[in-house]
């Protein structure tokens, strides 16, 4: 029906933590994490999480941006993140 290219390091990823679920969802975490933090240095005006009732990950890459911004709670825009 259609198709998708990842990044050589995540589909090595993905194929290296098949079996290490705990392995697999930090390598994740990590990787959106860098991804949002890009977006948001580039002006991005904030991130959209589809959590699909899921929102363990959510809330490990939000945990992860605050602790990146000197200002706790914002996303280096000066706007609020919602509390996790």
């Amino acid at each position: 029906m259609f198709s998708v290219s990842l990044p050589r390091a995540v589909t090595e990823s993905i194929e290296k933590y098949a079996d290490d679920r705990e392995s697999l969802l930090k390598f994740s975490v990590d990787y959106a994490t860098a991804q949002a933090a890009e977006l948001i240095k580039n002006g991005a005006p904030g991130i959209h999480f589809y959590t699909l009732n899921r929102s363990r990950a959510t809330k490990e890459i939000l945990k992860n941006l605050r602790g990146r911004n000197a200002e706790p709670g914002t996303c280096g825009t000066g706007d609020m993140m919602p509390s996790a």
